[in-house]
């Protein structure tokens, strides 16, 4: 499987971290005022992706 292009991965990134937010948003019946197991299902994961997507795609496309 080929690699993506940077734009298409951040792309991807972006729609995985909309999905996160709204199941986050599902979770506390709320989409402003979210409880801590929300806030958790969104930000843990929409960072770790991210820092992944950062490093494969922009800081260490090579390998």
């Amino acid at each position: 499987m080929s690699k993506l292009k940077p734009s298409q991965a951040l792309g991807m990134w972006a729609l995985t971290a909309f999905i996160l937010f709204l199941l986050a948003s599902l979770f506390s019946w709320s989409i402003s005022d979210w409880n801590w197991f929300s806030k958790i299902i969104f930000w843990g994961p929409t960072i770790i992706l991210g820092v992944w997507t950062i490093n494969d795609y922009f800081i260490n496309p090579d390998k």
